[in-house]
């Protein structure tokens, strides 16, 4: 799938998109197959400072699994909202 990064917005990813809330630092990903083939991403708070809220838009129903604070869930939806720590990552997984 193509990828595309800028600092501060993240934006494309297998139809998926990523949006911070905070403009100033936003979010950063890193896109990636998983040893299974599977599309997979990881969404990190590039805010080394404080807490942010990134929202994943699927752009339509997705299974997906994702991996925050050491809990795995597994949930059908279009977006994910997500609140990151400063420097804080959620790992998805496309289903």
């Amino acid at each position: 799938p193509e990828t595309t990064v800028q600092m501060n917005k993240v934006l494309s990813y297998g139809g998926a998109a990523v949006t911070s809330g905070d403009t100033s630092y936003g979010a950063v990903t890193g896109c990636f197959k998983t040893k299974d083939n599977k599309n997979a991403m990881y969404v990190v708070n590039y805010d080394v400072s404080g807490a942010n809220t990134v929202t994943v838009d699927f752009g339509s129903q997705k299974n997906v699994t994702y991996v925050q604070n050491a809990v795995e869930q597994t949930t059908a939806t279009q977006s994910l909202e997500l609140t990151l720590g400063a420097g804080e990552a959620a790992l998805i997984i496309f289903k």
